[in-house]
């Protein structure tokens, strides 16, 4: 079952719903495209400030943009080197 909630990275209206046999939720989101978490979000992950969130945002619609297949955001340093990296193309380009 679907439920409504706020997007986490982009805070736009998105629905989530559990994962059958797993510990993730799935994330559908108009503008991030889909994606997945942990059901247990890590503080660090929420406490990350706008432009981050948004920068991972854009990094999770562009990947499903090119493969079709959803990204699994599940650790916070994961987030950092993410974030990192679309930061530097960014400034780059």
């Amino acid at each position: 079952m679907l439920e409504k909630y706020k997007c986490i990275l982009c805070e736009s209206e998105a629905e989530e719903h559990s994962v059958s046999g797993q510990d993730k939720y799935e994330i559908r989101c108009d503008i991030c495209t889909i994606y997945y978490l942990t059901s247990v979000q890590d503080e660090g992950f929420l406490s990350l400030p706008k432009e981050d969130r948004l920068a991972l945002s854009a990094f999770v619609r562009k990947q499903h943009e090119e493969t079709k297949i959803p990204v699994h955001l599940d650790y916070v340093e994961n987030f950092r080197a993410i974030i990192d990296d679309y930061k530097n193309r960014i400034d780059k380009g």
